[in-house]
């Protein structure tokens, strides 16, 4: 039975503070448990478990980062041509360098989401990538030669 005022949304916010503190990867149900006064058990009728206690963090902190996004490529609406460029730059410069620092582990990611085999779950430069990837796979450090 669940606690007298003790609701999924409670958990998740006393669990979010350590994941903005310590990171991510240090969130546990004890803590959130300890805080309330209850034992870890006491907080499965609210998550199911460490991975859904996760997800339920994540899932706000990604819609965030698309709401950001969207603001501003959003707030460049109604410009002219040479900002309505800028725009359209914005986007993909922001997941490309987004991808290319969680790929050289900038971002200390837990690799739970990764599959194993998965090539691009892999940086290019990690022992298990094929040959052909990587940033000299041209031999010009990604450049094509003209």
């Amino acid at each position: 039975m669940a606690r007298a005022g003790l609701t999924t949304e409670h958990v998740v916010r006393a669990a979010a503070e350590p994941a903005d503190t310590v990171g991510f990867d240090h969130v546990t149900l004890s803590a959130p448990a300890c805080g309330f006064g209850v034992r870890d058990a006491g907080l499965h009728s609210h998550v199911k478990n460490l991975g859904d206690l996760r997800t339920r963090l994540a899932l706000p902190a990604g819609e965030e980062c698309a709401d950001r996004v969207g603001a501003a490529v959003a707030g460049r609406a109604g410009k002219g041509e040479p900002d309505l460029a800028d725009a359209v730059r914005l986007l993909p410069s922001t997941f490309h360098g987004f991808g290319s620092l969680e790929a050289l582990g900038g971002f200390d990611a837990p690799a739970m989401w990764r599959r194993p085999g998965n090539r691009r779950s892999r940086p290019a430069h990690h022992p298990a990538a094929p040959a052909h990837e990587g940033p000299d796979a041209l031999g010009t450090h990604g450049r094509q030669e003209r």
